[in-house]
């Protein structure tokens, strides 16, 4: 199977995100996109960073992203539909459409990590946040970030790299196309 680009505009995300065959290391990461201003308790619970649970109600958040090491799906709202992409080595999803503009097969595929914000709350300065770890779920702080961080890694590492896999074209080097593939855990 090669890797190639779908796309199509869908009433909810569920359906599509649930008939993909997913890794054992899969993640998800979901935003409400508010169209007022938001209370506190909506600013914490706005964005979700977690393991993949398929049983999630992916269209209660507006945009997110599920992804593996062999692909990802990414949706958005937008008029009241769901525009969504899936990229990557997976297999052709009924009522989707293959984005020929952007031929992935002729891009080159580079793999880079990127360092993600904040660093782990040790376990003795939780109570100074109001917040406490779970054991796939830590705490991580960035004092440029108004919020907590929470990233689906173990206990043990101090921080977290997402890896991502950029197309990029040949003859110009222009960025065509990127997905998200997984964390690297740095202890």
């Amino acid at each position: 199977m090669t890797e190639c680009i779908q796309w199509a505009s869908l009433i909810e995300p569920e359906t599509a995100i649930r008939s993909l065959s997913w890794t054992p290391f899969t993640y998800m990461y979901l935003e409400r996109v508010p169209e007022t201003w938001l209370s506190d308790d909506e600013i914490a619970s706005g964005i979700a960073f977690s393991l993949f649970d398929p049983q999630t109600p992916f269209s209660n958040w507006e945009r997110g992203r599920v992804f593996c090491s062999e692909f990802e799906i990414r949706w958005e709202k937008l008029d009241g539909v769901y525009q969504t992409v899936v990229v990557g080595n997976a297999p052709s999803i009924e009522g989707f459409f293959y984005a020929e503009e952007i031929n992935l097969d002729k891009a080159i595929a580079q793999r880079h990590s990127y360092l993600l914000w904040g660093q782990r709350v040790k376990d003795d300065q939780l109570d100074l946040i109001g917040a406490k770890h779970e054991p796939n779920q830590q705490i991580y702080l960035e004092l440029r970030v108004p919020r907590i961080l929470r990233y689906p890694v173990s206990s043990e590492v101090h921080q977290v790299q997402l890896q991502v896999c950029e197309y990029v074209d040949p003859k110009s080097g222009d960025l065509l196309y990127y997905r998200f593939l997984g964390l690297e855990k740095m202890a």
